[in-house]
């Protein structure tokens, strides 16, 4: 999630504080807090990060644009009249959005992997279909499938998560990686979270301008 507190210069302290009504700083702040959510929206569909580079591509070079879907879902969770948070309502779309944003660099063994992807010590089934992360994997590890034809292809990762279970995707990829007991994982940092400079002086801008609004009504 992310917190923003309204500070900025001496000037909008001081405009700041010439508002006695809590819900009329409520309205200021909650309007501040859906612009900071439309810049993250903006920063996925323009695949740029906070200083304005492109993100790092996908290790399959996907052409879908990447956190658009996650950006979309993000929303305002709790507004005061000092502070406003916005985020996503549960902790798994949180958990991707921190490692999106701040990237991240582990080594999963195949214990760790059975127990993230639904292995017997998860609470999914066996015969569940296989998970996103499993399909993601085996892909990786160079799995394909034959073809009527007696050729093979690499299946998309709706074919696995459709076509095979928790079981088979775990059997499959400790078929394909062979005796190797751990790996890295690698996932770059990709800053949709946040305002630029530019941005941040909007938002001063965007917030003196309400203020003023307000004040000229009182």
């Amino acid at each position: 999630m992310i917190t923003a507190y309204l500070g900025g210069s001496a000037a909008l302290q001081a405009k700041l504080a010439s508002i006695t009504s809590s819900s009329t700083r409520i309205r200021i702040m909650r309007s501040l807090a859906k612009q900071v959510r439309l810049n993250a929206k903006k920063h996925a569909i323009a695949q740029t990060d906070l200083d304005g580079q492109p993100f790092t591509a996908h290790s399959r070079r996907r052409k879908r644009k990447m956190l658009t879907r996650l950006a979309q879902r993000l929303k305002v969770l709790d507004v005061t009249d000092s502070s406003a948070t916005i985020g996503w309502g549960n902790a798994w779309e949180s958990g991707i959005a921190y490692r999106q944003q701040f990237g991240e660099r582990r080594t999963l063994t195949k214990n760790s992997f059975s127990q993230e992807t639904g292995g017997s010590n998860a609470p999914r089934a066996s015969t569940d279909p296989a998970t996103r992360t499993q399909a993601k994997e085996l892909l990786k590890a160079g799995y394909k499938i034959r073809l009527p034809n007696h050729g093979q292809k690499t299946p998309t990762m709706r074919w696995i998560m459709e076509n095979l279970t928790i079981a088979r995707a775990g059997v499959i990829l400790r078929s394909l990686r062979g005796t190797k007991q751990s790996w890295t994982v690698t996932l770059p940092a990709r800053s949709f979270l946040g305002v630029t400079q530019d941005e941040y002086q909007e938002l001063t801008t965007l917030a003196l301008d309400a203020i003023e609004q307000q004040l000229a009504k009182s």
